[in-house]
């Protein structure tokens, strides 16, 4: 699998989604944020991002994928303590 085709997995399911994914092969990690995960619980948002590439997984394409999901205003509270 590519970069890309994980990117558009997800997306497929969390259209609204700002996606950024790194890895190769089979193993990857994706950075997530979508206003679709506000109020919603950090494992209920780590199902649905994995539910989109459960077949890939299944298959043996993806082997690994580690997840990260934050709302916007989390990203940007994120980003903003790596700058500091």
């Amino acid at each position: 699998m590519e970069i890309q085709d994980v990117t558009q997995l997800i997306l497929n399911a969390i259209p609204d989604a700002e996606i950024y994914v790194q890895g190769e092969g089979c193993n990857f990690t994706a950075d997530v944020i979508s206003a679709s995960f506000d109020g919603v619980n950090k494992l209920n948002r780590q199902k649905k991002v994995l539910s989109s590439v459960k077949d890939q997984i299944v298959t043996g394409d993806i082997h690994a994928l580690s997840v990260k999901t934050y709302t916007p205003e989390e990203w940007l509270t994120q980003n903003e303590l790596k700058v500091l």
